[in-house]
């Protein structure tokens, strides 16, 4: 199962062990990591344990269904949807063919730069958000968020964002802005436009 990733980086929190030792010794169930950046993927197993998947820069079309998974970093590949990810924390998913995400209430941290975007679930526990060049027209409501990054989208108006430090919302259709207390760098001009292709 495993022939693919003769080049890749495992990592095993239980014990440590280096893929050749996986490969004779440890079952599947041990694995706690995976990174397999850059191998030319086409899928990945299923592994019932994993917390931590690195799968960028492949050809990945799909993701199975990881119930464990926490960090998943999936950049640069042809996904055009993500499973249910019920424990996820970090989604790094830029640069995908995706339409729309799964619900994640546990996440904190979403990196979906560069897709098909109109909508996004709720997310009560987000703190940094980066959606630039999507086709989003509206943000769901995210108390926690610090940093937003929603340049060259649709958005015609912001949530309440009581705790927002930091917004790029360059190249909306915004004529008006939330009350943000805590605001503290703001980016709203609309002199060039950006490529949609970064």
């Amino acid at each position: 199962m495993f022939k693919y990733y003769k080049d890749a980086r495992l990592v095993f929190l239980s014990d440590q062990t280096c893929l050749e030792q996986y490969k004779s010794h440890t079952p599947i169930n041990n694995i706690r990591e995976l990174y397999v950046n850059d191998q030319n993927l086409t899928n990945i197993p299923f592994i019932p344990t994993l917390e931590i998947l690195e799968c960028s820069l492949n050809q990945l079309t799909s993701l199975p269904s990881i119930p464990t998974l926490e960090i998943l970093k999936c950049n640069h590949n042809r996904l055009m949807s993500l499973p249910n990810m019920p424990h996820l924390k970090k989604l790094w998913c830029r640069k995908n063919q995706l339409t729309s995400l799964p619900n994640m209430p546990l996440l904190k941290e979403l990196d979906c730069n560069c897709n098909q975007l109109t909508c996004l679930p709720g997310m009560p526990l987000l703190k940094e958000l980066y959606c630039t060049c999507n086709q989003l027209t509206s943000l769901p409501n995210m108390p926690l968020l610090k940093i937003l990054d929603c340049l060259s989208n649709n958005l015609t108006s912001l949530p309440n964002m009581p705790f927002l430090e930091t917004l790029d919302c360059r190249w909306n259709q915004l004529t008006s802005l939330p009350n943000m207390p805590l605001l503290k760098i703001l980016w709203c001009d609309q002199h060039l436009y950006p490529s949609r292709h970064w």
